[in-house]
């Protein structure tokens, strides 16, 4: 399943599988021009990791890509379970810093909580302000981060997946596509 998430005057979508069941690390954004037309763009810059079942949302100029699984349903792991597209700039950003290739793994040695919250997929996630909200998933529970300051607080609900999220203003809606 592709992500798409609308932003003014464009529409992007990241990730998802192809027709054999390939996870994809590109990402593309749906752009209007000025005379009306339409046009897909390649997102510029290495994107961090093929994935498919994450969830995706703006905050200003920045993408946040969460969590994911690869091929055979293996969760996307160590840095590279979070990256940021930075429209404004035209690169990708992890914890590190600039992005320079495609992995699934950083090599992440020690315990480090903020990167365990987002190994998780089939999530929903959905922005207030400078706040980006991840809820349910295959981990059940939810997670909120504050963009500027990288101060993450959760878990505490009870467990869900297969979520679809939306924020209006200053609320975020959370809808299980399971029917419960």
């Amino acid at each position: 399943m592709l992500q798409l998430v609308p932003v003014q005057m464009a529409c992007f979508c990241c990730g998802g599988r192809d027709s054999t069941g390939t996870p994809l690390a590109d990402a593309y954004g749906l752009l209007m021009h000025r005379n009306g037309r339409w046009e897909w763009t390649l997102a510029p810059g290495v994107s961090p990791s093929a994935r498919y079942q994450h969830a995706v949302v703006f905050v200003g100029a920045r993408l946040h890509v969460t969590g994911g699984a690869l091929r055979g349903g293996r969760g996307v792991e160590g840095e590279a379970a979070v990256a940021v597209l930075d429209t404004a700039a035209g690169i990708w950003l992890d914890r590190s810093g600039l992005v320079t290739s495609s992995r699934t793994n950083k090599g992440q040695t020690e315990y480090d909580p903020f990167l365990e919250l987002m190994r998780r997929c089939r999530h929903a996630a959905a922005s207030v302000g400078v706040r980006i909200y991840i809820y349910g998933g295959l981990k059940g529970d939810w997670a909120c981060l504050t963009v500027g300051r990288n101060a993450w607080s959760g878990p505490v609900s009870p467990a869900r997946r297969n979520q679809e999220a939306v924020s209006l203003p200053y609320r975020m809606h959370v809808r299980d596509l399971l029917g419960f």
